[in-house]
Order: C-alpha cells, then structure tokens, then sequence
C-alpha cells in the first residue's frame, strides 16, 4: 500500500473512483452515452478521436457532400455533456480531401493528418497536414495557411497516423505507392510545417520496402524517441508487421530482425492491425485476423510473454473484416480492444494482461447498427471513449459513445486522501522533484504521459523500494509546454497527477 505526498510539484489529484459497472454507457454523456452528429445530407466518415485538457472529446474524419461531390477534412467538438460546441470542414476546391489521423499539440492546436488529390486523380496523392487552431480555424502560421502537402516525385503517398513529439515536431507514417509496389514512408515536420530536412531521414523522409505491396496503420513514439509503425505487408502471404525506426528516420537494427517484427498469426493472413505501448515498455500488436488476436513483443521487438501461453492471445470474437481493430493498453496493465462486429456493431471488450477476458468489465455492443468502430482513447478519469460512424436519416454520421471504467482498485487502497489540495509552484519548469511514501517494500514506477494516456518519459519502472521516503527529480527538459500526468503506479494500483509545464 502507498501513502503519497508530493513536494516542489504543482498539481491537483484526478480522481479514482471504482466505478460499479465498468463497461456500461456513462448516461452523463449525451443522456445514453452515445452522441451522433450529421444534417442527414452530407456523409461523415470518422477516423480518430481524442480529449482537450478541459475534457472536450474531438472526433476526426471526412465530410463527403452531395451533388456536387466534395470531400474535405472535418472535425467536430464535444462538452463533457456530450454538447456540440464546435465543428470544421476543410479543403481547397478541386482536390479531395481524407483525414485519417489528428494528434493534439500541447498548446491546444491539434493536427489532422491524412491526403489529398486532384478530383478526378486518384493517382496522384500527397501527404496533406492541417493544423487547427483553438478558435477551430486553419492554423496560418503552419505551411501554406494552415496546409502542408507532400508530393513525392514518381508516386503517391497517403499518411495514416501522427504524432507530436516531445520537442514539437510532427512525425507522420503513411505509405507511397509508384504504381507498381507500396512502401512505408515516415515524414517529419519542424512546427511550423516545413520538413525536418536536417534532422530526420533523406530531407525529412525516410522508406521502408516490406514486400510487394505495404499497407500502414498506426505509430506510437517510444520513451526513447524511437518510433514504431504497424501495418501489413503483402508478399506469399498477408503478414502483420512492426518496424521500428531511430529518432533520426534510420532504421533500427536493434529491434527485431534487423528492425522487422513479423507477427505469426493462426489464421496465417491478417486485414488491419493496431499497436500500442505498455507502461513497462513492452509492446502490444493488435491483429484483425476474423477472430483478432494480440501479439506481446519485448521493447527490443522479441517475442514477449505472459500472453496466452505464451506471447499472443487468440480470441473467439468475428469481426468485420473490412474495419480496423485497435488496442489500447491501460497504465493499470489491462488491454482494451475495439472493432466492428459481422453484424456491423460496434464492440469494445477488456482483456487482463494476461489476454484473459476481464469479467469485471461489461463488454459494450452499441444498440443499433449499421455503425462502424474507429478508435479507442481514455480520459484523464479514466473512462473510455469510442469514435466511429453512426446514422442520421440512414446518412453516415459521427458518433462517440462514452463508456464507464476504472483505472485503479479505488482510492482507499492507495491510502490516498481525495480532498486534499497540494498547493505548490505553478508550473513546472526544467525540473521537479516528486516525493512519495512506500508503506512497505514494493515494485513502483513513475511515468509522465500526455493528456491521451501516451507515455512521453520513464522516470523509473518497475524499481522495488524498500519502505521509508523516497524522493524522484522528474527531468522536464526538452518537452513542449502544455499539460501532462504524473502516473505512480504499484502492481495494478495506479494515482495520477496533472501538472503543467511551463
């Protein structure tokens, strides 16, 4: 058990309450917990969601509009009511527009990620980044108004994820396809729009050949700064992959073989994959095989355990094919997993760390259909967000349903008083020091993530303490202002703290 106190720290505690039904639509949100926009005209695809500092959900995606047809970026903004309080719809005339991905900078401006091409050539894609600012207009300062393209000569090129890094820049995985073969392709980004052309890969752009052809889906950014990307590769078979990547766009050599993780699935043939970082550093591999399984690797990229019987989990849910799987790994150890039933319902379950089905939480079916599932993010309180497509008068329409959960077994069992104020310097600089008391011996680690769960430094992970006092200096340089978390977590016990960096 922990007793906690904090010194030379200013923050305010989250609160960790158990909830009772884990799992259960959070009827504080929209009334059912489930939020559906569209006019009933126009055709709203989702992509990717995730959560202002002031707890404001934002789903992401394209608008398709009718006669003529137009497709643009779009977004729309959520109270913590469930309440639209803002929305946008983006693209210059005569090229269409997808958003794929949106990643929320530390100043509140947020970057939708994705491509676009001259209507009628689909050909002839680019790379297309828009930064949005707080007001929900194009960001000026960024690229060409608001706008950046990549064209790579010879091909087209698409992002489908991104990420800002800790020092503000922008990294994006998408693929680049000559017209014969595709390929992996990341891009790196200063903040101001502009390719990192001396810091990262061959003039910001670094390729990866996998095989014939090379589909991307998701990245996540290391402690260390390394990147990972997940996707398939299609050569004698369709293979799920992981390659990794230094912070300078070379490859890893020293993750997996060569910098390759190819996953073994059953059924010997993936669709879509989803990877996902643990707080001890391990690796999750999310797998849309039709049943999904989920693939543990080491930090290196070698075969993890304590999955299943060993290292991967197969499960006895059917999922669509044609849709995405994506996981997300709790700090508490658990494993969340989103996808689209056969039935064309949207379907979230819990997994333990060990893959076992957590009988805790109660698996979420949404209630009608057709919708299609999307994307997975916690809230700072823990409760789960699910972004997908809903129906407004049988039209495709955003929908984000808000889910009940727990992160921890509840505040009493950390000895932790939820009343408490901790009035210290506001905020934070280069440097803090984080002081807590272990009751007895016991493993700790203490992580820093952004406001979406992502673990952007390790101060320590898995260290036994003996019991006493303990003093951790937090070492902030280098990151971009904004808000974070302090996370101190014991086995499966977790408390958090947000703090601010100046």
């Amino acid at each position: 058990m922990l007793r906690r106190t904090l010194s030379l720290i200013s923050a305010s505690f989250i609160g960790l309450a158990a909830f009772s039904q884990p799992g259960a639509p959070d009827n504080g949100f929209a009334g059912d917990g489930t939020v559906v926009f569209g006019n009933g005209d126009d055709y709203l695809f989702s992509s990717d969601l995730f959560v202002r500092p002031n707890g404001n959900i934002v789903i992401i995606g394209s608008r398709v509009e009718l006669e003529p047809t137009v497709q643009n970026m779009a977004f729309s903004e959520f109270d913590t009511d469930g309440i639209l309080v803002d929305q946008g719809f983006f693209g210059a005339p005569g090229r269409e527009h997808f958003s794929k991905a949106a990643a929320l900078q530390a100043d509140g401006k947020f970057i939708l990620a994705g491509y676009s091409f001259p209507t009628g050539d689909d050909t002839d894609a680019s790379i297309e980044l828009m930064r949005i600012d707080a007001t929900g207009a194009l960001d000026e300062t960024f690229g060409d108004n608001g706008v950046v393209l990549t064209d790579v000569p010879n091909g087209s090129e698409g992002a489908f994820d991104v990420s800002i890094l800790p020092n503000g820049k922008i990294i994006v995985a998408g693929s680049f396809f000559d017209g014969g073969t595709s390929e992996l392709v990341l891009a790196q980004y200063l903040a101001n729009g502009a390719l990192d052309a001396a810091g990262f890969g061959s003039d910001g752009l670094a390729f990866s050949t996998l095989g014939t052809f090379t589909d991307v889906d998701q990245l996540v950014v290391t402690a260390s700064g390394n990147v990972l990307v997940s996707g398939m590769t299609f050569t004698d078979t369709d293979a799920p992959y992981i390659m990794g990547f230094l912070p300078n766009g070379n490859i890893n050599t020293a993750f997996g073989d060569q910098g390759l993780v190819i996953a073994n699935t059953e059924a010997g043939y993936a669709y879509s994959t989803s990877i996902a970082l643990e707080a001890t550093g391990t690796v999750l591999l999310g797998v849309n095989t039709d049943p999904y399984e989920i693939h543990r690797f080491t930090s290196t990229g070698q075969p993890g355990t304590g999955l299943g019987t060993s290292g991967s989990m197969v499960s006895g849910d059917f999922i669509d094919p044609d849709q995405v799987i994506r996981v997300l790994a709790q700090p508490d150890g658990r494993i969340l997993v989103g996808y689209t039933t056969n039935d064309a319902l949207w379907q979230v379950e819990r997994r333990l760390a060990n893959g076992q089905a957590d009988g805790t939480f109660q698996s979420f079916t949404s209630p009608n259909g057709p919708v299609y599932f999307s994307s997975l993010a916690l809230q700072p309180d823990g409760k789960v967000l699910v972004g997908g497509d809903g129906s407004v008068n049988l039209v495709r329409a955003f929908a984000v349903t808000r889910l009940l959960n727990e992160l921890t077994v509840g505040l009493t069992d950390l000895d932790l008083d939820p009343s408490t104020t901790l009035v210290y310097p506001n905020p934070l600089t280069d440097e803090a020091r984080f002081t807590f008391t272990v009751a007895q011996p016991a493993a700790i680690s203490l992580l820093l993530t952004d406001v979406q769960g992502r673990i952007v430094r390790t101060f320590t992970s898995n260290s036994t303490l003996q019991a006493g006092d303990h003093t951790q200096v937090l070492d902030l340089r280098g990151l971009a202002s904004g808000a974070y978390q302090v996370v101190l977590m014991q086995g499966d016990m977790r408390t958090a703290v947000q703090v601010v960096k100046d």
